[in-house]
């Protein structure tokens, strides 16, 4: 399908599932932002609604944000049997690996050219504030990675951060970031997502780039390219219905 670009909003059609006090409603994406959505959906929400959104792709990705409804109005002409509504939305919280959703959305499959990216936990370490903050690895390519802190709050948005990544069997990996998403605690909680901030590497040697994208390939043989689905909790007898 193809995408029509508005200004800086695109057109695509991705499965959505919304979410507000417990209700949830399946619906699909029309266009995205780096400011907001459009949503078709269903349910009937009101003015203000704070919803939380998770957006599907087809080879299977989540994308999770918060969001709050800005305008609605049914869908009207020759679609409005179906029922829908469309929703414009606010983006509150966005998913940590929101550009990596606005390149699906703006480019059809035949032009991407997908970054290898595995979702691995390994020790690292953020350096460039007063105190150097210890963190975890959630995902990483050679491009960037998602990083779970462990203590601290995230730095700025945009800072420039030294990075070291404790690779298995080998020296770490160091290089130099610019902070482009941040998760804080709060969001991270209504979004059920780890709090952490997202890097982009800006300067990478050689040799760790190539140590780093080698191990992110065996990653990937060893099927780490898709996040682990969530445990499920364990009923005890007395708990059944």
């Amino acid at each position: 399908m193809d995408n029509r670009r508005s200004g800086q909003r695109y057109e695509k059609r991705f499965e959505v599932i919304l979410r507000h006090d417990g209700e949830r409603a399946e619906g699909f994406l029309a266009n995205l932002s780096d400011e907001g959505m459009e949503v078709r959906a269903r349910c009937r929400f009101e003015m203000r609604d704070e919803l939380s959104v998770r957006v599907l792709t087809p080879e299977g990705e989540r994308f999770h944000y918060l969001s709050e409804v800005r305008w609605w109005r049914p869908l009207v002409g020759e679609k409005m049997g179906l029922g829908l509504f469309r929703y414009g939305l606010r983006l509150l919280a966005i998913d940590p690996e929101h550009e990596r959703l606005m390149h699906l959305v703006r480019y059809d499959a035949n032009r991407r050219q997908d970054v290898p990216r595995v979702f691995v936990e390994l020790p690292a370490l953020l350096d460039g504030s007063p105190v150097p903050k210890t963190a975890t690895t959630v995902n990483l390519s050679p491009e960037g990675v998602f990083l779970k802190l462990e203590e601290a709050p995230p730095p700025f948005r945009d800072d420039r951060l030294t990075v070291r990544i404790d690779l298995p069997e080998t020296e770490p990996v160091w290089a130099t970031a610019r902070v482009v998403h941040l998760l804080q605690a709060v969001t991270a909680q209504k979004l059920d997502l780890s709090p952490g901030v997202g890097l982009q590497f800006v300067q990478l040697s050689d040799d760790n780039r190539r140590r780093l994208a080698e191990f992110v390939e065996r990653m990937k043989a060893a099927g780490k390219d898709e996040p682990a689905e969530p445990e499920a909790e364990e009923t005890s007898p007395e708990q059944e219905p």
